[in-house]
């Protein structure tokens, strides 16, 4: 395994692709089983964050 360090840009210094977060609205718009809707919507929002 490697290691060294990694920079990550801070949020302020990323956004997220256009076409990423049009493909994440579109999937937000299919069915969900609905035992799964609040799981999902979090997981979305945790994407794009």
């Amino acid at each position: 395994m490697q290691k060294e360090q990694v920079l990550l840009p801070s949020e302020d210094q990323y956004k997220v692709p256009r076409a990423f977060r049009e493909e994440i609205l579109d999937a937000m718009k299919k069915q969900t089983p609905k035992s799964y809707e609040r799981l999902v919507g979090e997981y979305y929002k945790e994407l794009v964050q």
